[in-house]
């Protein structure tokens, strides 16, 4: 189990993640579904934007 913290507002967070931003999109699923199945249980990505290709 991954640890956790408790945030201002009583949620509790995990403090460690999978981030999938530069993951080919053909691999994310697989990658979220093996990382949840060993424990973590926080996986983030952010929208790409057209300044990320300079």
């Amino acid at each position: 189990m991954v640890p956790a913290i408790e945030l201002n507002n009583g949620v509790h967070m995990p403090r460690l993640g999978l981030g999938v931003y530069k993951i080919p999109d053909d691999e994310v699923e697989r990658a979220v579904h093996i990382t949840f199945e060993s424990g973590y249980r926080s996986a983030g990505g952010q929208a790409e934007k057209p300044e990320d290709h300079r």
